[in-house]
């Protein structure tokens, strides 16, 4: 760790890891490699389990069907899919062979789809039934779409004879009585640091997702900074649970880390209290990736004495700040050796910070600046760098940054300056030891539960509404979710139009994180300044003064 006084720029300090000059997708299958007949993933609802030589073999069918489909190196896959053990082997096929997976939010609604879809425009898709059906809402508007891979084995068949469609298990079924030579099999060359590995969505305050471009470089770099930080003995030899979803970096990301590390991974497609408590303990899991709306769940469950976690040796909270309140009763109420919070976004491959191994006194920290990166706290108003304990706008730089927002290259300027920061929208400090935590947001994105949600997608959307004369989203604080949308809402003069009618008008359009779980609030007027901006700051005010009547 490096502090240079006079920019005022924390350095986490060189690699320790020589990173092999091979693609992600050729990393990871040397390291699958070895895991033999290791069970690699677990269904933690039907127990269903898979070994590392069976993954290795069906993601090798998968990247083969992928190129007798005509897919190449650089050429887009879509990933619409739940958690589920087929997902994992979808992804390795295609970094295998350099195809670019781009993982969709299953939860997306009409337009939401349709938007992703038109960015990269994939010829293939892998869906379950499902995605499916919604697929097919958009079907007619993405005539780039040439064929789609159904994991499940029955779905509804689709009136439309266009669209070509194979199941999975027939996938699977051609290569039933064919020998694969494991060690014949060539994964694409690569130029690691310009060739994009993935696409991950990111919303940004223009509302609809963009597309983050992370390079071969950015996940291998990734990768041993998981090692570094000490997570290396607790996911080679032993169990990890994640419920996290696989289309987001986060949850898509750490489980292929755990694969790269042979570690066991019990996968759920959705979080369940009593559930998850139970595989906690069955499979003697010893590191879980949770968010903060968990660590509240955790720290109020009436169950959790039921269960034993003597194996669970972190938990490892990320994608929102955690409060140091609930931070401690969990510690308390599970028993667990300590809680670990990192802070960073899918723009910077995860975590840039991360706190050490060891139990440190500082509740509430997002750590220490992770090797590789650079970390500054600049004044919100004149950019100038801040020292300690001032509060400011973090920005980054280093080997984790994205390579920019795919076919969107004035929002990647608006993100990067041209030093190479970039400006995170978060707002923080770092204290003498160099420790950072995570006060607030530039950003007008609301948090909720982990997601992120666009105020500008939602406003566009109550605008086509026509009893909608104007509107203001924000976020409201919620101890459980984070923050909630709240919409104030400037009726029509002429409109009797209700709450309840508002909120089922965008339940029915939007995927379930977006929806007003805030409420709505009737208002004459939005305040905004003189050239036409929202003022959230006092429309925060105002939702602060009704919650304190």
């Amino acid at each position: 760790m490096e502090y240079n006084k006079e920019t005022k720029v924390i350095y986490g300090g060189p690699s320790k890891f020589i990173i092999p000059d091979v693609s992600f997708g050729e990393m990871l299958f040397h390291k699958i490699l070895q895991g033999g007949e290791k069970i690699a993933l677990v269904d933690g609802r039907t127990e269903e389990t898979l070994s590392y030589n069976e993954l290795l073999r069906k993601s090798i069918i998968m990247a083969k069907t992928y190129q007798s489909f005509g897919l190449r190196k650089g050429d887009f896959l879509s990933l619409f899919s739940e958690n589920r053990i087929e997902f994992t082997i979808s992804i390795l096929g295609a970094l295998f062979v350099g195809i670019v997976p781009v993982p969709i939010n299953f939860q997306y609604m009409k337009d939401e789809l349709f938007h992703c879809l038109s960015l990269t425009k994939p010829r293939v898709i892998v869906c379950t039934a499902d995605t499916l059906k919604k697929l097919l809402t958009v079907y007619n508007k993405c005539r780039f779409i040439e064929k789609v891979i159904v994991l499940d084995e029955k779905f509804e068949k689709p009136s439309t004879k266009s669209i070509v469609i194979y199941t999975f298990k027939y996938i699977m079924d051609q290569y039933k009585n064919k020998h694969i030579d494991i060690n014949k099999f060539q994964c694409a060359k690569v130029n690691s640091k310009e060739d994009t590995a993935v696409i991950f969505s990111s919303s940004g305050t223009t509302g609809l997702p963009k597309g983050v471009m992370l390079t071969h470089h950015n996940l291998k770099t990734c990768y041993n900074i998981t090692i570094s930080s000490n997570m290396y003995v607790l996911l080679s030899n032993n169990n990890q649970l994640i419920f996290l979803p696989l289309f987001h970096a986060y949850g898509c990301l750490l489980s292929l880390f755990g694969l790269g590390l042979t570690a066991t991974i019990v996968i759920l497609n959705r979080f369940e209290e009593e559930l998850y408590l139970k595989l906690l303990d069955k499979y003697h899991v010893a590191i879980s990736f949770v968010v903060p709306p968990i660590c509240v769940m955790l720290s109020k469950s009436t169950i959790v004495d039921q269960y034993n976690f003597t194996h669970l040796r972190t938990v490892f909270c990320g994608a929102a700040p955690l409060k140091s309140e609930t931070e401690a009763e969990v510690l308390k109420k599970m028993k667990v050796p300590n809680i670990r919070q990192g802070y960073g976004l899918t723009e910077s491959t995860l975590a840039v910070t991360i706190t050490p191994d060891a139990t440190v006194n500082k509740p509430g920290t997002a750590g220490l600046v992770v090797e590789g990166m650079s970390l500054k706290v600049v004044d919100i108003e004149t950019g100038k760098s801040l020292g300690f304990h001032e509060t400011g706008e973090i920005c980054v730089k280093g080997d984790l940054l994205m390579k920019g927002y795919y076919n969107n290259i004035e929002a990647t300027r608006n993100c990067i300056d041209s030093e190479g920061w970039l400006h995170t929208g978060d707002v923080g400090y770092y204290d003498e030891d160099l420790y950072f935590f995570i006060v607030d947001r530039i950003k007008e994105l609301i948090k909720y539960k982990g997601f992120q949600v666009a105020p500008a997608e939602l406003e566009g959307l109550l605008l086509a509404n026509e009893h909608v004369k104007d509107v203001g989203v924000i976020g409201i604080p919620d101890d459980i979710s984070g923050e909630l949308p709240l919409a104030y809402i400037v009726r029509q003069p002429w409109s009797n139009i209700t709450a309840e009618e508002i909120i089922n008008y965008v339940k029915d359009r939007v995927s379930p994180q977006k929806r007003l779980h805030g409420g709505v609030i009737f208002i004459n007027e939005i305040p905004k300044t003189p050239s036409g901006k929202i003022l959230r700051r006092k429309l925060r005010e105002l939702a602060k003064q009704k919650s304190s009547l």
